[in-house]
């Protein structure tokens, strides 16, 4: 037997975890899932083109738990995004590799308005425009 760390609980995993890795993966996504790390940490690491990214996958009606939303605050420099439909994840997959440029990518284009929460990035947005 292992004197490994071993969870004491398995996080559940979202009905369209799956398929959203597979569509990840199919899409030329080098994906890790972290889904059992819990305390906020999103579920898939993701690198594509030489750019690390986490998705957090969600149920269509499911929300960010309150560590989550500290983790993605704590993290708001680096490209985090919820993934909550395979199509969606195919979407993102076709931005990305139709950039020219990855560090050209506006990573905000990514997230809905209304599935992102404001931070210090977002300030002034819509004034600039």
């Amino acid at each position: 037997m292992s004197k490994g760390y071993i969870p004491r609980f398995r996080q559940q995993l979202d009905q369209n975890h799956k398929a959203i890795v597979a569509a990840l993966t199919y899409s030329g996504a080098l994906v890790a899932d972290l889904s059992n790390a819990g305390g906020g940490v999103p579920d898939l690491l993701c690198g594509y083109r030489g750019t690390l990214f986490c998705v957090e996958v969600k149920s269509p009606k499911g929300s960010l738990s309150a560590k989550q939303k500290e983790f993605f605050a704590q993290w708001s420099e680096y490209p985090a995004i919820v993934i909550r439909t395979v199509d969606e994840a195919m979407d993102v997959m076709e931005i990305l590799r139709n950039a020219y440029d990855m560090e050209e990518i506006d990573w905000q284009i990514l997230l809905p308005n209304r599935r992102r929460s404001k931070r210090k990035m977002d300030v002034g947005t819509r004034e600039e425009r």
